[in-house]
């Protein structure tokens, strides 16, 4: 931790004002023989240490609160990197501040007071030290507050091609991200970006506002499809994050169209909030929204989604495609048409979109092939843009899902263990009914079975797509090392801790780097007894996509489960940006 304004520390001699008050107000008093004084004088006593309690307070409010303008003004901020911690420094001065303000009310001994304010002024200048040190690693990266690292996001989605007056909104903004950085101050920096259905970084260095880009703005171009504007910031914090200037700002230059401002998904701001919370200052995020011709007729293809992640030849899928009116009045669209694989082809009525309307249609198909296909939603209307009329999406069909169950239960084949059950939600055997008329011959899922004793380090984790560890107690170095690679190199894996579970292992569980392999750590396992009460699922914290298909549907009583033993996690020190998928 360090301050913009470090010599303003110094004003933390201001404290000293109303201890010096206060030790000229205190008067010697005038001793005065008085018989009838000896009976008020257990009445003086009980007042004086009241009035001294009083003294305490106040003297410790005034302190603090000179100390508090005084650490505000000096504007205190966090380096990446910082190996001073604002929970060690901040402390630290606000007790100094404390123990000089009690010493002056509690005690009358000059030596002793000289010798507490002594000690708090050193550890003072020990804090103005450290910070001062903590510019100096990072040598000339935060000594002047009045530079700043800007990012200037244009839009560049397929509304920004409109046409106005004979000019682009997108031309527009380019020619406005110009004027800014020439408007920029000599020492700030520039990142410029093109967000769109993908994130174009034109500047992979943050450059000098000072040098020349004129090449840079003449060669920029829309990418194309929707602008997601929490992407978009995210890519400007990370472009930020890589500048070595002290302040910090997001420029978004945009038309306003509300395709990509979504709210349904607080997780994305969520974790757009904790990358700014990352960067020494919180950027402020300024918006510039250009205007849209009075008359706009424009359907566009907003949303192009199956209903599952993983999609098999076992069973259909839902194809949805949301249509949006994002015009200024009501179209009427001839059809909906979807093509898959470039050749099969199917149609569907539309009817009337008021403008800012959306109309959603699902398409139910079922995979016959595994492998690579293509699904194209096309709107068929002629409207002022036509770019957003369609959108493409590329779906991997998988034939079978591997997916290996280590048990840890110790029962073997036994019909009770836990890979018993799982392996039965995971695979349930087919009706006889729909075996016959050949719906469902065979399921997605394709499970292997191992007892935790018969793992070795000659196992093929990357022959599967998702290992389950079933109440495993601990696993093998060689093993350990194996399945850490293959979670780092893309794999699943899936961790149900059970009464056999070791703690220690799985919390020392490290990759060949030292990173921890888990996001969280086990910290004590929670039993309740037979009169105790039980704990339920909460279906509306399941954010998760391994865990949201058990709430998925409209009406779930999953809630009802009763759960009776389970695992309190907590997030691992040495990581940030863990998320919680689900809670009790």
């Amino acid at each position: 931790m360090t301050f913009l304004n470090l010599s303003i520390l110094f004003g933390l001699i201001a404290v000293s004002i109303p201890i010096v008050i206060h030790l000229f107000n205190r008067r010697k008093a005038n001793v005065v023989e008085w018989g009838a004084m000896r009976f008020l004088l257990g009445s003086l006593v009980n007042r004086r240490k009241r009035i001294q309690v009083e003294e305490l307070i106040l003297m410790g409010i005034r302190c603090l609160l000179i100390s508090l303008l005084v650490l505000a003004v000096a504007r205190p901020f966090t380096p990446v990197g910082s190996s001073l911690a604002w929970l060690a420094l901040l402390p630290v001065l606000f007790f100094c501040v404390l123990a000089m303000a009690l010493v002056t009310i509690l005690t009358r001994s000059r030596a002793r007071r000289l010798l507490a304010y002594a000690a708090s002024t050193g550890a003072v200048l020990l804090a103005v030290y450290l910070s001062r040190e903590q510019q100096l690693l990072h040598g000339d990266r935060w000594k002047n507050a009045s530079s700043q690292d800007v990012a200037i996001v244009v839009d560049g989605s397929n509304s920004m091609r409109v046409q106005i007056d004979g000019q682009s909104n997108f031309e527009r903004a380019v020619a406005e991200a110009s004027l800014l950085t020439e408007s920029l101050g000599p020492d700030d920096h520039v990142s410029i970006l093109i967000a769109g259905g993908l994130i174009e970084v034109v500047t992979p260095e943050p450059r000098s506002a000072r040098s020349n880009l004129d090449s840079v703005f003449e060669s920029m171009q829309p990418v194309g499809g929707t602008m997601s504007v929490t992407d978009a910031l995210s890519a400007a914090a990370s472009a930020l994050n890589a500048g070595n200037q002290a302040g910090k700002k997001i420029v978004l230059i945009s038309d306003g169209q509300k395709l990509g401002w979504s709210e349904d998904n607080p997780g994305q701001w969520e974790f757009l909030a904790d990358t700014f919370s990352r960067l020494p200052t919180t950027p402020p995020v300024v918006t510039r929204f250009l205007p849209l011709p009075d008359r706009f007729q424009n359907g566009a293809v907003s949303s192009l989604e199956v209903s599952r992640q993983i999609v098999g030849t076992d069973r259909p899928v839902t194809i949805r495609v949301s249509v949006e009116n994002t015009g200024f009045e009501a179209i009427e669209p001839s059809g909906l048409q979807l093509t898959l694989d470039q050749s099969q082809v199917l149609v569907s009525e539309v009817g009337t979109i008021e403008s800012g309307k959306t109309f959603q249609m699902n398409f139910e198909h079922r995979f016959e092939r595994p492998g690579p296909h293509t699904i194209e939603a096309r709107l068929m209307i002629e409207d002022d843009l036509a770019e957003d009329d369609r959108q493409v999406q590329l779906l991997h069909v998988l034939e079978t899902l591997p997916v290996l169950l280590v048990d840890g239960s110790g029962r073997g084949g036994d019909s009770h263990s836990a890979a018993s059950f799982v392996e039965l939600a995971l695979a349930p055997p087919a009706d006889e009914e729909e075996g016959a008329a050949g719906t469902n011959q065979q399921g997605l899922v394709e499970t292997t079975v191992i007892a935790a004793p018969d793992l070795s380090e000659s196992i093929r984790f990357e022959d599967y797509r998702v290992v389950m560890l079933l109440d495993v107690p601990r696993l093998g170095a060689g093993v350990s090392a194996g399945m850490s690679r293959y979670v780092e190199q893309g794999g699943g894996l899936l961790i149900v801790p059970g009464n056999n579970c070791e703690p220690e292992f799985y919390n020392a569980w490290k990759t060949a780097d030292g990173r921890p392999v888990l996001p969280s750590r086990l910290a004590q396992l929670i039993e309740f007894g037979d009169g105790d009460r039980a704990t339920h699922p909460t279906p509306d914290s399941f954010s998760h996509p391994a865990l949201s298909q058990l709430v998925s549907a409209s009406q779930t009583d999953f809630g009802k489960a009763v759960v009776s033993t389970y695992w309190q996690l907590e997030a691992h020190p040495t990581l940030s940006g863990v998320r919680i998928g689900a809670a009790l």
